[in-house]
């Protein structure tokens, strides 16, 4: 056999033993054989989605809801067992839920179930209740404040009353020495500013002491930058200085004219301490007493010594009587000075001589202050006293008294009218009792829990809101009386706030640092923003964020309390830092969101982690009716798509004027104290068109138009 053959048969015998498994491989076999069954594809999976028209509704509103199948699958509808309101169907792709018209007291959480295929979507809707009429009304606390607002009564505000004169047809002008202003209070009650030294071009400074001349116009002490002067203001506006600046005039305590329109000057400093003549020129000469200080002495002229002289009235025929220390002096026309032996009544220990007034019939008023009354006596030129008042307590102790502030002072009017003045505020006194005439002190003392105008707040820096009825407020009770921002300026002391008004404490921190910022949830959360304790007057970087539950326990979420010098760093818990945070927002989720140094925005998850994001999602920060608002202290502003700001409530003040809390019908007036004034800080929404916001030492509703 060739070789050319063996290959041949060799490849047919390969061939017929690999062509049946060949064929048994590709599926190759008898025509008998059954085929195949191909595989089912997979059904996709049904999606459904479901939106409302509006989620914010007021009562008796209503929102259309609709939802959204992958297929064709029919969609059901149900409302959330014993959620108040209707469907107007049960099936069908779009339905219509219509809100209750009564019986919605708080913002209420309604939900909306949509089902197609076995799949469920809920949509949660906020009933809120109907706000009434667009405005400003009180919900708790005080509306007396210091600040300049002219009006009739007790809708007019005084910022710091440090003097008062009589002026004609029963008037009277007040320094309002804080504000840099000159006030005048007709015998009615009704107050205007004469004069507004904040926004004046003429140099004026603080005011010394003014005195009504019998030309009409009115003679004032100021202190400038080069020293006290004397100056003439017209009813007309006209300012005039007269003289030069005199060193005796640095110690001004009161002023007082003479038909010849001399002035007639008290001035108790170190170098220089009686009674000054200015002529109508601006000339100085001494009438009584000279050297500052020393011990009393009874004399003529120079030869008398006054110690430290606080109060001064001049009497027709000339003469003066003088409050130096606890002694009443005596002064004649001609400079003789003596010291009254006060009889008839034996004075406690501890009185101090506040003030003296003339009264028309010829005697003197006196205003003492013993322990926390004030009691007003009449006094004879020879010292005999006469209790006119009885004891005028100190507020908030008892009602009908008097606020506790540094100036109190009495002054006499036409016939027989008594002003006694203090801090905020003018009161005549008739029949031993005090009746209000003009202005509202701040009577916020202390913090004091109750309903509505019952409760006060000291000094309230930050207002969140649950929007489910709750505000809460950050208060500084502690801080009364202190500079604003002094170190003293701490201390954790939360407010709640129900829907009647009523005002209850809900918890006290004493050793908490520095409040910076109040949040609170939907559940009745609040949460706050520490920054660590100031240091001397150093504001200290360093912070944490604190959850409160509903029952008043304290949690720490991220963040240290004590002081670092470190920046911001990312973190769990107490790994994380914070410079000096403020609070930007809440999102749904329970989600934090800070802003801290840096222009950084950091998150705040409910574990405590935290991470700097770029910027803050678009739902933060914003009001129930989609928009943003803030507050500067004076108006609220709407921040439209432009980025413009639109006032919405409160006005500026006009030529430097701080305005106060107006009540009523928009625009209004508000006057803000501290806080962060923008949301969230001063101001906080509330519900669907409305927010609460502090201003002065009170929580006030505003309800924008809808």
């Amino acid at each position: 056999m060739s070789s050319r053959f063996a290959i041949r048969s060799f490849r047919r015998t390969a061939i017929a033993m690999v062509l049946p498994l060949l064929l048994v491989a590709c599926g190759g076999g008898s025509e008998n054989d059954p085929p195949a069954t191909p595989t089912a594809p997979t059904a996709p999976a049904v999606t459904l989605d479901a939106t409302a028209s509006a989620g914010q509704l007021l009562a008796g509103g209503a929102t259309t809801l609709t939802a959204a199948v992958s297929d064709n699958s029919a969609v059901s509808w149900q409302l959330a067992a014993g959620a108040p309101g209707k469907l107007s169907a049960t099936t069908g792709a779009s339905v219509t839920y219509t809100a209750p018209a009564s019986g919605i007291a708080v913002p209420t959480a309604v939900n909306v179930t949509a089902t197609a295929a076995g799949v469920g979507k809920t949509v949660q809707l906020v009933i809120n209740p109907a706000p009434g009429g667009a405005g400003l009304s009180l919900i708790a606390g005080a509306l007396g404040s210091h600040t300049v607002v002219d009006g009739n009564g007790a809708t007019a505000r005084f910022d710091s009353i440090s003097g008062i004169e009589a002026a004609a047809n029963g008037s009277w002008l007040v320094i309002d020495n804080r504000a840099l202003a000159l006030r005048h209070v007709s015998a009615g009650g009704s107050t205007s500013t004469v004069v507004n030294l904040a926004v004046s071009t003429d140099g004026f400074g603080q005011f010394l002491g003014i005195a009504p001349a019998t030309d009409g116009s009115i003679r004032a002490v100021q202190r400038l930058s080069t020293g006290a002067v004397l100056r003439r203001l017209a009813l007309d506006g006209t300012i005039t200085t007269i003289g030069s600046p005199t060193p005796e005039l640095e110690g001004t305590r009161r002023l007082a004219s003479s038909a010849g329109n001399d002035l007639f000057v008290l001035a108790s400093s170190a170098a220089y301490s009686g009674i000054y003549r200015v002529s109508s020129t601006g000339t100085v000469t001494l009438l009584a007493g000279g050297t500052g200080g020393g011990t009393l002495s009874d004399g003529q002229g120079a030869a008398a010594r006054f110690n430290s002289p606080t109060d001064m009235v001049r009497l027709p025929n000339g003469d003066f009587y003088v409050i130096d220390g606890q002694s009443v002096r005596h002064v004649t026309a001609a400079g003789r000075v003596t010291t009254l032996a006060l009889t008839d009544v034996d004075l406690p220990a501890d009185a101090t001589l506040r003030s003296i007034t003339a009264r028309a019939d010829g005697t003197l008023g006196l205003l003492v202050h013993t322990n926390s009354r004030y009691t007003v006596y009449g006094m004879t030129t020879g010292g005999a006293l006469t209790p006119l008042s009885g004891g005028l307590r100190v507020l908030p102790a008892e009602s009908g008294g008097l606020r506790k502030t540094d100036f109190v002072t009495l002054r006499a009017g036409p016939g027989s009218t008594l002003v006694v003045a203090n801090g905020g505020e003018l009161h005549t006194l008739q029949a031993a009792l005090l009746e209000p005439l003009a202005g509202l002190e701040d009577d916020s003392l202390r913090d004091t829990d109750g309903l509505g105008t019952e409760a006060r707040f000291v000094d309230p820096k930050f207002v969140a809101s649950d929007q489910r009825g709750k505000i809460y407020v950050a208060d500084h009770p502690t801080g009364y009386g202190d500079v604003p921002g002094s170190p003293t300026d701490h201390g954790l002391y939360l407010r709640q706030i129900d829907a009647a008004g009523q005002v209850t404490t809900l918890l006290t921190k004493d050793d908490f640092g520095r409040p910076r910022g109040l949040l609170a949830d939907t559940a009745g959360n609040v949460y706050v923003l520490e920054q660590a304790r100031w240091l001397g007057r150093l504001d200290r970087s360093g912070g944490a964020v604190y959850k409160i539950a509903p029952g008043g326990t304290m949690t720490l979420i991220a963040g240290q309390t004590e002081a670092n010098d470190t920046r911001p760093i990312d973190g769990k818990g107490t790994q994380a830092r914070f410079a000096r945070p403020t609070f930007a927002g809440i999102a749904a989720d329970g989600t934090l969101y800070v802003y801290d140094v840096d222009n950084t925005i950091r998150k705040v998850a409910q574990d405590g982690t935290v991470t700097t994001v770029a910027a803050l999602p678009a739902d933060v920060g914003v009001a129930p009716d989609g928009k943003r608002y803030d507050y500067d202290g004076e108006t609220v502003g709407r921040i439209e798509a432009d980025g413009s700001r639109t006032v919405v409530a409160g006005q500026k003040g006009k030529e430097g004027t701080l305005l106060g809390t107006l009540l009523g019908a928009l625009p209004g007036a508000l006057g803000a104290t501290g806080g962060q004034a923008s949301l969230p800080g001063l101001l906080t929404p509330t519900g669907l068109h409305t927010f609460a916001l502090i201003s002065n030492s009170a929580i006030v509703k505003l309800v924008l138009p809808h």
